[in-house]
């Protein structure tokens, strides 16, 4: 796993890679649920976020700015 971080003048982008191809999907857990709800945050917490397949594996990224805390 590598996670990267980028520093804009408004902007902080996190990027977290894996060997993992499969990419991620915003499920809809049960409230007993133990996880399931990470998407779901930084859906709610971002401004943009998204995947991309890389050579080995995927990378998760999100756009977090103080504007967008909603």
């Amino acid at each position: 796993m590598e996670l990267t971080l980028r520093r804009g003048s408004r902007s902080l982008w996190i990027e977290v890679q894996d060997s993992d191809p499969r990419m991620p999907r915003p499920t809809r857990p049960g409230e007993t649920d133990e996880g399931g709800r990470g998407l779901l945050l930084i859906d709610k917490l971002s401004a943009r976020w998204g995947t991309r397949a890389a050579a080995d594996g995927k990378v998760v990224w999100v756009e977090l700015s103080p504007d967008d805390v909603r």
